[in-house]
């Protein structure tokens, strides 16, 4: 159940990934394109300074661009599989425990956890 959990949060992952990449690259385009189209900014929903919309399109960008950087930061930490049988031991597996867990944890692409 759990990798069959932790291959579905891959597949998500990946798609999410692609929808804030390709988001990201529209903010991008907008803001150079309005790079010089003044608007009112906005403190608090009050009116405030005037900036621009592509300034204010350029902070979404960098709000994305963060996400992203979490994203890619998490996923050696996200996707570990586990296969470890009765109370995490191993025992079950004569000793080759650690190398079938390698062996699957290397088909299913995932990292091998540090302990059960």
């Amino acid at each position: 159940m759990d990798n069959g959990l932790i291959l579905q949060i891959r597949e998500a992952h990946a798609l999410i990934t692609k929808l804030l990449t390709t988001s990201y690259a529209h903010c991008i385009e907008i803001s150079e394109k309005y790079k010089n189209t003044v608007m009112a900014g906005r403190t608090h929903v009050i009116h405030a300074l005037p900036i621009t919309f592509g300034f204010k399109t350029a902070m979404w960008a960098q709000e994305i661009r963060r996400s992203l950087d979490r994203l890619e930061e998490i996923k050696p930490r996200l996707f570990v599989g586990q296969l470890s049988r009765a109370v995490g031991t191993l025992a079950s597996q004569e000793g080759k425990g650690l190398e079938m867990q390698r062996l699957m944890m290397a088909d299913l692409g995932l990292n091998q956890p540090v302990i059960s």
